[in-house]
């Protein structure tokens, strides 16, 4: 396998020689191959990137459509959980039994984390005016507590004084 021109070593490329996260990925794209723990126990791992990507890509499209409330919440929880769950499942027709972890709601939570870091970044980016506006409301709020600490038992309050 190996040629010698010159002092230039060529060698040819074999599946061996190419790197384990490639052929890792190739076991998880390929369609149908009905994966089990003992042929590709790396799976769960895949299903875990798999869903932080997905939590990334929709955190950055909620934080730039400006989406606020729940519903962002409730239908990233959904994509996250079930669109990987969907591929191995039906499309790679994996064994998910057979796997000592719990494929289902592996990675969830790490996902979700990811999506809402992400929407909350890119959404105080667009948003500069409203973090101005909170910002102010916070050091308001820090000089009435300042000022109420400094009164603290210098009133001469009596039982008379109407509130």
């Amino acid at each position: 396998t190996e040629e010698w021109k010159g002092t230039i070593r060529l060698t040819k490329m074999t599946s061996t020689s190419q790197p384990k996260w490639m052929l890792t990925w190739a076991k998880f794209t390929d369609p149908y191959s009905r994966p089990t723990h003992e042929t590709f126990p790396e799976l769960p791992d895949c299903v875990t990137i798999v869903r932080m990507c997905i939590g990334l890509v929709y955190g950055i499209s909620l934080g730039y459509r400006g989406v606020e409330g729940g519903i962002g919440i409730m239908l990233g929880l959904s994509s996250i959980t079930f669109l990987p769950l969907l591929y191995v499942e039906q499309l790679l027709k994996a064994q998910v039994a057979e796997y000592p972890s719990n494929i289902t709601f592996q990675g969830v939570p790490n996902a979700m984390a990811t999506l809402i870091l992400a929407w909350t970044l890119i959404y105080t980016m667009n948003h500069a005016e409203m973090e101005a506006a909170f910002t102010s409301g916070i050091k308001v709020a820090q000089t009435i507590v300042a000022d109420a600490d400094g009164d603290i038992g210098s009133s001469d309050a009596t039982a008379d004084d109407e509130f």
